[in-house]
């Protein structure tokens, strides 16, 4: 029995966390994927529910599946097909490509035009298998397989139904259609092509003989077949016509050029003499008074005497400035006033010098505008007018030269096609003729080849036409029967451990002890399993399951009593996370144990809710606890004295709301203190902890808990929380009490033991 006493540090109140700190074990116990163990619990918990469902899934699936799947036979015919033309000896240009590809004829074959094809030959339509269908094409398309076994130049056209006679008909019918729609087809294609290549040589051997004929007439013309001379000939003239003709284009381009610049002064000149003002005499002289203003500021400026006085009245208006900033306002100092004085000065010499300059540059500026009326250079319009007339009188000598080059040139072009007309169409006529006879050759070559290669064999021949087929697939349907009943035996088996494993139930102490850190301190038995009860058919229970039940919770006992005398417990009490985990019966065992080891013991039945005590020791219900809260019974009255000597029992007594709030409120505490002071331990039965807040209650009056939990019934989850509930009012966990050990585990030693006793001599025993 794995047992121990350590309080994980997950469990301990602390000081810097507001809540529970969860340590990673719990966290994967909790929350971790599943291991190979807990498949194996799994199995061993739900082992009916697999039994049952993995027997009825599988079977309706099974019947399903037996009465969907039809029994089917298979009829193929079977085709050689050459993805090359097959030849005699000679490659023609008459080969498919899209034949060339295996995909190509399968889709050939389910194709509308083969299939319509195979339904229109006698008797196809009219089959029951297609009599009753909708769209027969389609059918058809879905029902008809078409393949290359093998990767091999062999297509088998196959079809699967319940009648073999109908699919056979069917599948014949098919490749039928296919070897007239397709493969005669591309018989008779070849052979159109064929005569088509036959009419176009005879064409071109005509056109042969015509030109033939041509080109004697012409060389007859030239006074020689061989037209290399004429060619020279007319290669000369040729060259000189052309020398001619660049000369006439190149004087063309340039009068041309002339033109457009005659035009273009032209257009100027008018314009120049719209836009021209007319002014007045009073403009001009406005216009002269500015200028003549302009060439005295001119000469002003110019002069070295007033630039250097300009450059010093600028540095004393500068001094001037900085003197003024640095004396204090309304104050004239020496420095001021003598520079002021030699600007005044300064400024009085420059305007009687711009006096004595200003009558000579005047005079020297009308001098000069007057000068410049007589010498003035021409006007735009009369540059434009000039330009134009030099333009007509270069035009006027490029015209005569044009007419010359002109009748130069047709001199020349006559000479030219004299020579070469007969030249040209001589050459002409060759290469046309050498043209001509070169494609009849290959016409001819290629017509040979074809002749030959007719005798091939065709590309696609019937190899095997569909024959009645004699076996079904019976064999692979039962197969695919059994495939299917255990894929949902499968199923089920992953669905109930997937469900058993999300509810997460207790599986062992292990689990408790190092998956939650939780302290187990024993594990009883359980004398009813739900469908394996472990007590005999008149309701008792047999010797060896009584004894291990005594030795698990005289093991528990033991722990408890080392803790009480260790830490002075007096009150315990036996809990659990939800009802139906054992916690009365724990209780119940315990406080037997206690009394047969000598200790007086009381057994308070703390679930007002939900009473058990009182049955299992057959004592009246009250007065009991829900008396003593409302004050109608004294101490003496609700403590019941059991069978056993050292054992007595207060029952849960008539509860109502009354009583709970009672407890609530703290009227239960001094039955708690007397009960402390009369027995040597007291051991308290609660309602569950996360159902109700009555165990939390009671807890305050108690040294110390035990948690009952039921193996393969208790929820991981709901453990630990009830765990840390009793962590939340800092009430001491004594250790976890699992139920549901297999009475097997003890059988083996007591019976060993037992028999050990019996047969030793005595005084060894």
């Amino acid at each position: 029995m794995s047992m121990t006493l350590s309080i994980n540090p997950g469990l301990q109140p602390t000081a810097k966390t507001p809540g529970p700190v969860i340590p990673a074990a719990v966290r994967d116990t909790l929350q971790g994927p599943p291991k190979p163990v807990d498949v194996l619990h799994a199995l061993r918990r739900r082992w009916l529910w697999i039994a049952v469902l993995g027997t009825i899934l599988p079977g309706i699936a099974m019947f399903v599946a037996d009465r969907k799947i039809p029994v089917e036979y298979t009829a193929a015919a079977w085709l050689r097909v050459s993805l090359q033309r097959p030849k005699v000896v000679f490659e023609t240009r008459d080969d498919d490509p899209l034949l060339r590809q295996r995909q190509t004829q399968a889709t050939l074959i389910t194709s509308n035009l083969v299939l319509n094809a195979a339904l229109r030959r006698e008797g196809i339509a009219r089959l029951p298998l297609l009599a009753g269908k909708a769209d027969p094409v389609q059918w058809l398309r879905q029902q008809i397989r078409v393949r290359f076994p093998g990767e091999a130049d062999i297509l088998e056209i196959s079809m699967k139904g319940e009648d073999p006679q109908q699919i056979k008909e069917i599948v014949n019918a098919v490749k039928d259609a296919y070897m007239e729609q397709v493969v005669n087809v591309d018989r008779e294609f070849v052979l159109r092509r064929k005569e088509l290549l036959q009419q176009s040589y005879e064409r071109t051997l005509e056109l042969v003989k015509n030109r033939s004929a041509r080109y004697e007439e012409l060389a007859n013309a030239v006074g020689s077949s061989d037209s290399e001379v004429v060619r020279r000939k007319a290669v000369t003239a040729l060259e000189t016509l052309a020398d001619y003709r660049r000369r006439v284009n190149e004087l063309r381009r340039q009068i041309g050029g002339l033109d457009r610049k005659t035009a273009v002064l032209r257009s100027r000149l008018d314009l120049l003499e719209k836009e021209r003002p007319e002014s007045t005499e009073e403009e001009r002289r406005a216009r002269d008074e500015a200028v003549i203003k302009q060439i005295v500021e001119a000469g002003l400026s110019a002069d070295p005497w007033l630039t250097a006085a300009m450059q010093r009245k600028a540095l004393i208006e500068s001094q001037l400035f900085e003197e003024r900033q640095r004396v204090a306002p309304g104050i004239e100092a020496p420095t001021v006033r003598r520079l002021s004085e030699e600007l005044q000065a300064l400024e009085a010499a420059t305007a009687q010098r711009r006096a004595e300059l200003e009558p000579a540059l005047t005079e020297y500026a009308r001098e000069q505008i007057e000068k410049g009326r007589t010498g003035l250079p021409p006007t735009e319009a009369e540059r434009l007018q000039n330009e134009i007339a030099a333009a007509e009188l270069e035009k006027a000598v490029l015209e005569d030269e044009l007419k010359l080059a002109l009748e130069q040139f047709e001199k020349e072009a006559a000479d030219a096609e004299r020579f070469g007309r007969y030249s040209a169409d001589l050459e002409a006529e060759r290469a046309e003729l050498e043209r001509l006879k070169a494609i009849a050759d290959r016409t001819g070559d290629e017509l040979e080849r074809w002749n030959v290669e007719l005798e091939a064999p065709p590309r696609v021949v019937e190899f095997e036409p569909a024959g009645v087929p004699r076996i079904n697939n019976l064999q692979d349907k039962q197969r695919l029967v059994l495939f299917i009943g255990l894929t949902t035996l499968a199923g089920v088996v992953i669905v109930v451990v997937l469900g058993d494993y999300l509810l997460r139930p207790v599986s062992s102490t292990a689990q408790l002890a190092y998956g939650l850190g939780l302290p187990v301190i024993g594990d009883l038995p359980l004398l009813r399993r739900r469908w394996l009860p472990n007590v005999s058919r008149n309701g008792t229970v047999p010797v060896d399951v009584r004894a291990a039940l005594t030795e698990s919770v005289d093991q528990i006992r033991t722990t408890l009593l080392h803790r009480a005398k260790q830490d002075r417990l007096k009150v315990v009490l036996v809990t659990s996370a939800l009802a139906q985990e054992g916690k009365t019966t724990a209780a119940a065992q315990l406080a037997l144990s206690l009394a047969r080891a000598g200790r007086r013991t009381v057994l308070v039945d703390g679930d007002i809710r939900r009473p058990r005590v009182h049955r299992i020791f057959d004592r009246r219900l009250g007065p009991g606890l829900s008396e003593w809260v409302r004050g109608e019974a004294q101490l003496s009255e609700i403590v019941q004295q059991t069978e056993f000597e050292m054992l007595q029992v207060v029952t849960a007594g008539h509860g109502d709301a009354a009583a709970l709030e009672g407890i609530a409120q703290g009227k239960a505490d001094e039955l708690f203190a007397r009960l402390r002071d009369g027995f040597d331990l007291v051991i308290v039965d609660t309602s569950p902890l996360l159902t109700t807040a009555d165990a939390l209650v009671l807890a305050r009056m108690a040294d110390g808990v035990l948690l009952s939990v039921l193996q393969d019934g208790s929820r991981l989850a709901r453990v630990y929380e009830a765990a840390l509930k009793l962590r939340a009012v800092d009430m001491p966990l004594l250790g976890v009490v699992v139920h549901g050990a297999h009475f097997r585990r003890y059988r083996s030693y007591y019976r060993r033991y037992t028999i050990d006793v019996a047969t030793q001599p005595a005084g060894k025993a």
